[in-house]
């Protein structure tokens, strides 16, 4: 069995790290996990610190940042154009 934990960033720079560290350090016993970073779009580099991030449990799924209002939001799911799916080390 795979437990799937979302997520959801934008601009988190100061926080990601310590919300993955903490995710991370969860002990589910013999379940799995994935961590799915959803990035809306973040400008202040939280991306890179993802990159830095390198796990193999974790993904990442990036919008870019000119996409980010709320009419886009709200028509695009995330698996719409302007979603692109990658490993945090793209």
């Amino acid at each position: 069995m795979k437990l799937s934990v979302i997520v959801p960033v934008y601009n988190e720079r100061n926080t990601i790290q310590e919300i993955l560290r903490r995710v991370r350090a969860v002990d589910l016993g013999e379940i799995s996990k994935e961590i799915i970073v959803v990035d809306d779009g973040s400008t202040d580099g939280t991306v890179d610190i993802l990159k830095l991030e390198e796990d193999p449990t974790t993904r990442l799924l990036r919008r870019p940042a000119c996409s980010r209002t709320r009419r886009t939001r709200e028509k695009a799911p995330p698996s719409g154009p302007g979603w692109s799916r990658q490993p945090a080390t793209s």
